[in-house]
């Protein structure tokens, strides 16, 4: 491409010229009534005097009285109740003549955790601080950091009396806080929605008979979104669900604030633990084992055909037709009756509840059909093919439990975290390993369990506020404790017995135990 000269004038170097700015500010050489001329013609002036720094209000031509929403100029005159003369500076009115410095904002101390969400199953609560120690003044920063925090709550679920650890225990229904379907129900009878043809019942978009597991384009997991009753159409009730509400069936992610947020299988906000491939929480894959394999039927004309039997307990089933839907797939249960079979023409994807899980039967962009469920399954099931063809294949995968007699009796597992050790400051938890029983979770003696399989014990960090100005944080050989902040003059003496544990944790250069420790903080 030529160029055509017309932008060597960019790579002169500009000659330097130093500017003389003015000294004085805007507001004195323009006062507020010719601020008003200049933003609203020249018959216009102020017409109104409170907060003059923050909004300036001037006459319009059909005279009312309006505004830009924007502040008078630096330098305006202005007047409060508490400065009889003063000037805008940095959009707040100041005596006359200063230029205050800003003071940043500072968080002030979080509220008591709130109510949990949920009585069980996982619920959550939140603490919320607010940027008032001080607030931030003239043009000081805001502060930074989280307003609002949240934590889990009542994660404890009601697990069933079972006497097969090889088969992880499925939390039975709890009495959790209203959710976002019971909701939808509740506005069918406060809030109907009339059109021609009449009021709708309401139903949760992602419950209407457990059987659809995708949501519409341009629908936020988390807001509270309702069916129609009988028709096709919804509309979101709320912008936000009941904190604590799963984002999703087959998930423990939960809706925080009207988002969504990560949970460990422990449904502890935030926690990294998750299931192995046996869907146990924590867990090292040992309780199950992986079978998989592709079958091929002997005749089309041999009617149903089992495939493969599927025991009590497993976990992570999928089953897909691999020849475009040749076949028609089919569950058998303990009762010798067909529980479920392939159904042709059914939207995608569908939820078919069975045996305790939910399978979901998807058709893919090659029109494979598959069967895929979370598990456990509650029983038995055996996997049956009608085939139409000698193409058809299918082919299987699922993790089913080791037997009984196999398992390890015992097994290491995470206790409950430890209390904080400091109060503020910053303190540490700790989270111990522990030898358990796997047929009733009950604690014994670390020499049961095998020493190559034990888990690695955890610490985090907690209650990191600052501590108040008048305490302290001192560590001693017992922990960590508060103190009143003392200032007293160093006689080259230690005033307490705990001065090695100063020089090793380093706090010579902190003043109160330079003061407590002077003999051995001495120098240093």
């Amino acid at each position: 491409m030529a160029c055509s000269g017309l932008g060597l004038c960019l790579n002169n170097r500009p000659p330097r010229q130093d500017f003389v700015y003015p000294t004085v500010a805007p507001g004195q050489a323009y006062d507020a009534d010719e601020q008003c001329r200049f933003q609203h013609g020249v018959k216009s002036r102020q017409c109104k005097y409170g907060e003059v720094c923050s909004e300036l209000w001037c006459l319009s031509k059909s005279n009312r009285c309006i505004t830009n929403s924007i502040p008078a100029a630096e330098g305006t005159l202005c007047q409060t109740h508490t400065i009889d003369k003063g000037w805008c500076y940095k959009r707040v009115c100041v005596p006359f003549g200063s230029r205050p410095e800003g003071v940043d904002g500072a968080w002030g101390p979080w509220t008591p955790w709130g109510d949990c969400s949920r009585t069980c199953g996982g619920g959550v609560s939140s603490s919320s601080r607010h940027c008032d120690s001080p607030r931030p003044t003239i043009g000081g920063k805001y502060c930074l950091g989280e307003r609002r925090r949240h934590r889990s709550c009542n994660t404890d679920v009601p697990r069933p009396q079972s006497k097969t650890p090889a088969l992880p225990a499925s939390p039975v229904p709890c009495t959790p806080s209203l959710s976002g379907y019971t909701f939808c129900l509740l506005f069918s009878t406060a809030a109907p929605l009339l059109n021609a043809g009449g009021p709708h019942g309401w139903l949760g978009l992602l419950a209407v008979n457990d059987s659809y597991m995708y949501t519409p384009r341009g629908v936020k997991a988390c807001s509270l979104t309702c069916l129609a009753e009988g028709f096709n159409f919804y509309t979101e009730r709320a912008a936000a669900v009941v904190d604590g509400t799963p984002c999703r069936p087959d998930t423990v992610d939960i809706c925080v604030s009207g988002e969504c947020k990560h949970v460990g299988c422990d449904r502890v906000l935030g926690s990294d633990l998750r299931e192995d491939k046996c869907r146990v929480c924590g867990g090292d894959g040992s309780a199950c084992e992986t079978i998989e394999g592709v079958f091929s039927p002997a005749s089309p004309a041999a009617g149903y055909e089992e495939v493969v039997w599927i025991p009590k307990g497993s976990v992570h089933i999928f089953i897909q037709d691999l020849n475009l839907s040749l076949s028609h797939l089919a569950l058998k249960g303990d009762q010798e009756s067909l529980l479920l079979e392939g159904l042709p023409g059914t939207p995608q994807p569908h939820r078919l509840p069975l045996a305790g899980t939910t399978f979901q039967l998807r058709q893919g962009p090659d029109q494979t059909q598959s069967l895929e469920a979370l598990g456990p399954i509650n029983a038995s099931l055996i996997v049956m093919v009608l085939a139409r063809t000698e193409l058809a294949a299918l082919r299987y995968r699922f993790n089913a439990p080791i037997a009984r007699d196999a398992l390890p009796p015992y097994s290491w597992h995470y206790a409950p975290w430890t209390k904080c050790s400091a109060q503020c400051a910053g303190g540490s938890q700790v989270q111990a390993v522990e030898c358990r029983n796997q047929l009733d979770s009950s604690a014994v003696a670390p020499h049961h369990c095998s020493a190559h399989s034990k888990l690695p014990k955890r610490q985090r960090a907690c209650n990191t506020e600052p501590c108040p100005p008048d305490r302290v944080q001192v560590i001693t050989s017992v922990g960590v404790m508060h103190v009143p902040r003392r200032s007293a003059e160093c006689k080259d003496v230690n005033k307490v017995a705990y001065c090695p544990l100063v020089l090793k944790f380093q706090f010579c250069s902190r003043a109160y135990f330079r003061q407590m420790c002077c003999k051995t903080c001495q120098g240093r």
